[in-house]
């Protein structure tokens, strides 16, 4: 992608913090991969925008919450649930 844009590009920071990519992703000069999700609020507010990589758009990412118990209590179920209407409006 960027070979066929002709643009120049250095990796400084390698990092698996989701913060700190959000940050220096909001400093001059500096671009890192995160989804929709990762981004919503500064989405939001204008500090951060997404853009779709097209080459990664057919791997799909599942989540999924994993229990030691086999039925899930009352408020796993309703945090489950408001994710799952989070993530929802997050992708329309």
């Amino acid at each position: 992608m960027f070979a066929r844009s002709n643009l120049q590009i250095s990796f400084s920071v390698e990092a698996n913090s989701i913060e700190m990519m959000r940050h220096l992703a909001m400093s001059e000069g500096y671009l890192t991969f995160l989804t929709p999700f990762d981004i919503a609020f500064e989405s939001r507010m204008g500090r951060l925008v997404y853009v779709l990589v097209r080459e990664f758009q057919s791997d799909t990412q599942q989540l999924m919450l994993i229990g030691g118990r086999r039925n899930i209590s009352d408020f796993a179920s309703v945090f489950v649930e408001n994710t799952r209407a989070v993530m929802r409006d997050m992708t329309d």
